[in-house]
């Protein structure tokens, strides 16, 4: 792989020069260089605020099998925990690192609202919003479905 990313780059920057392209963002993801690990149609995630790039806290309800729900929690480098959860029960976990995912079932009925609220502390990152979160201070954010 990194021969073919060595040829890639090489390859990318010699067009870059030839068509006289703008430099990349300083702070940009390099899609030749970076972890792959989010890579690929699974990890495509589109919430309300756009496209997701897997640097600040999210959870992500993933499927619904049996009545359980499955969410993914991505984010920086850190540790979360469940503050409050409404219609759901049996939970995998409480608390943990990021990335992970997450098993809960739900309480009632599918068409009961469902709410779960978790704290971030870690890394420093970067918002949806563009607010900067300090390492070590606490972030809330959570998952809802309310069902009218």
């Amino acid at each position: 792989h990194d021969e073919i990313s060595s040829i890639a780059l090489s390859n990318s920057n010699q067009a870059a020069k030839e068509f006289n392209l703008p430099s990349p963002l300083p702070d940009g993801y390099d899609v030749l260089r970076d972890s792959m690990e989010y890579a690929g149609r699974k990890s495509i995630i589109v919430n309300e605020w756009g496209p997701y790039n897997f640097k600040y806290p999210l959870i992500w309800l993933r499927d619904i099998v049996d009545g359980r729900c499955i969410f993914a929690i991505f984010g920086p480098e850190g540790n979360w925990k469940i503050k409050s959860a409404m219609g759901l029960e049996n939970g995998s976990m409480k608390t943990g690192t990021l990335p992970t995912t997450l098993t809960a079932t739900r309480a009632n009925s599918e068409n009961e609202n469902i709410k779960i609220e978790l704290e971030f502390i870690g890394s420093r990152f970067v918002d949806q919003f563009g607010q900067v979160n300090e390492r070590g201070n606490p972030y809330y954010f959570s998952y809802s479905e309310l069902n009218f």
